[in-house]
């Protein structure tokens, strides 16, 4: 490389740096002059890429197959400073095009770029600037993600489109600006955030931002990783983003607005600090991991509004200790408050029908729970290492799924009811648990339906008819009869003992009036 070039790009280092700089903040000014600051711009060759890196070394890149149809002619690092060179006019950083390029540390794009494909820089960690075209219209999926040490973000006027989640996991960033002719995005009010003009969404904010009264919507991952404790949220949202909050690890409090209606997917999830929430009385729907793993949550108090809740929505809320869910939800979902471990109370709607998959599992101080007899269905693992010392299961209620009270290991007493036909494999295991009776309606108990029983020494069955059953079994081994009864009705008893399903446990099989 000439020294003209080493020249003009260290003079074009310096200029990226006053670039950045521009952007921070102003301590004086209007709030128009703030909004519209527009960086010094730096002019390069348009079929050339600028950067530099941490460890001044030749850049590592995804070669792309839009990289190959307008191939590179030379890639140069010379005295810390790097250029990549290209057949032709670049016009878009193509899908993946410097994905995980984690030495990137400045960079500059030509002018004629028009695009940045999906995840074209995500995972630059140790990205501080970038320099994007006069020319860019189009912000792809996470374009632009996971920047953690990039402070401030200019937005040129010609972006028409930004991707819901393009700037996730920014974590660092203090200032953000959008030119002053741009029609479709704006800063307002120097409230430093990107906001889509048209519908009044913030999408984009940061630990310092101030959400205008204008604004209706947060948009999707607007705030993900920002670092405030408490945050103002104006009464006019009336929608919260997928993931809006997600990973705000400081956040310690905040007032959601009475017209919000739902709030979405891993809207807080991993606000480890987040003590308390109120939710809105127009809320009707709380999404899938919305509160998840907010391991610090001690309150929330949901209205009757409520009708739907998605799963895991309160998974590892770890110092929840009750929660009341209205009559309105039917369905309690998949791992909705797994590993809660001081859960001690919860109230179940009158007209729920199904408990997902390990619902309640490992909810280690839950001892009682009521079911009504509007449940039908309880899925695997739903009550798995719990402390629940007695249940009864509801009569519209036909299986028993597997591991469903695995580890319960306080559960004394279980009263299944007639209707029930099938207990699957693994289905219960307490220490406690003495005797059990299985109604008149059952068809089948699978292998190793009660591993885990060791003092369950009296097991009533009271089908007229065999139910099928893989003999020898029952308990987990063949060889674990030891004091151990099963009794059946009388009239059955030679039925039992010379059936296929359990001749293996003729010598512990008695008749009994029912």
């Amino acid at each position: 490389m000439n020294n003209r070039f080493i020249t003009l790009f260290a003079a074009a280092a310096a200029a990226v740096s006053m670039f950045f700089f521009s952007c921070t903040k102003p301590d004086n000014g209007t709030p128009d002059d703030n909004d519209n600051k527009k960086p010094e711009r730096i002019s390069i060759p348009e079929n050339e890429i600028w950067y530099t890196t941490t460890d001044s070394e030749e850049l590592a890149f995804r070669h792309s197959s839009q990289y190959k149809e307008n191939p590179i002619t030379s890639h140069t690092y010379v005295d810390g400073k790097g250029v990549i060179t290209f057949q032709e006019a670049l016009t878009s950083i193509p899908e993946d095009g410097f994905v995980n390029c984690n030495k990137l540390k400045t960079i500059i794009l030509p002018p004629r770029v028009k695009s940045l494909g999906r995840q074209a820089f995500s995972g630059c960690n140790y990205l501080t600037s970038i320099q994007l075209s006069d020319d860019l219209e189009s912000i792809g999926e996470a374009a632009l993600n996971s920047f953690s040490r990039m402070d401030s973000l200019f937005i040129p006027a010609k972006v028409s489109h930004i991707a819901s989640n393009a700037f996730e996991h920014t974590n660092n960033l203090k200032y953000i600006a959008v030119d002053k002719d741009n029609k479709y995005f704006d800063t307002r009010e120097d409230c430093n955030a990107l906001i889509e003009t048209a519908t009044n969404t913030l999408l984009r904010g940061s630990s310092d931002s101030v959400i205008p009264s204008t604004v209706t919507a947060l948009g999707d991952y607007a705030f993900s990783m920002a670092a405030f404790k408490t945050l103002d949220i104006p009464d006019n949202i009336t929608s919260i983003g997928t993931g809006a909050f997600k990973h705000c690890l400081l956040l310690e409090e905040i007032n959601l607005p009475e017209g919000l209606a739902e709030i979405r997917d891993e809207a807080f999830y991993g606000c480890s600090k987040l003590l308390e929430i109120k939710v809105p009385e127009k809320v009707s729907r709380i999404g899938r991991s919305a509160f998840s793993s907010c391991r610090l949550l001690k309150e929330i108090s949901l209205p009757e509004s409520v009708a739907e809740i998605g799963e895991a929505a309160f998974h590892s809320c770890q110092e929840l200790t009750e929660i009341a869910l209205s009559d309105k939800i039917t369905v309690i979902p998949d791992y909705i408050f797994s590993y809660c471990y001081n859960l001690c109370k919860v109230e179940i709607s009158k007209n729920i029908t199904t408990i997902g998959t390990n619902a309640f599992s490992y909810c280690e101080k839950l001892s009682e729970i009521t079911l009504p007899e509007s449940v039908t269905r309880i899925e695997d693992g739903a009550f798995r290492s719990t402390a629940i010392k007695t249940i009864t299961i509801p009569s519209k209620v036909r299986e028993l799924s597997y591991q469903v009270f695995q580890n319960c290991n306080s559960l004394e007493s279980i009263i299944l009811s007639e209707g029930l036909e099938f207990i699957n494999s693994e289905c219960i295991g307490s220490t406690r648990l003495a005797e059990i009776t299985i109604p008149a309606t059952i068809q089948e108990i699978s292998y190793r339906a009660f591993v885990g029983c060791p003092e369950l020494k009296s097991v009533y069955i009271k089908a007229i008819t065999p139910p099928k059953h893989p003999n020898n079994y029952l308990f987990g081994s063949a060889n674990d009869l030891e004091n151990r009864k099963i009794y059946v009705p009388r009239q059955s008893l030679e039925a039992y003992r010379t059936s296929e399903s359990w001749k293996a446990y003729a010598s512990i099989i008695e008749g009994y009036d029912f």
